[in-house]
């Protein structure tokens, strides 16, 4: 696996979701509110974090 994509792996995991609340994610949309994950101030500073792999 590239070395990027892991670095965005881990960072993700930092975010302090669990698999079961991804799974969720996935099963009901982002739209169902995640803090720290899915609001627009924590995409952007997950962004800002990580802009250089993304």
């Amino acid at each position: 696996m590239p070395r990027a994509i892991e670095f965005l792996i881990e960072a993700v995991k930092a975010t302090g979701l669990t698999f079961e609340d991804f799974k969720s994610i996935d099963d009901h949309g982002v739209d169902k509110n995640w803090p720290g994950f899915t609001h627009y101030k924590d995409t952007s500073a997950f962004y800002e974090r990580h802009s250089e792999m993304i």
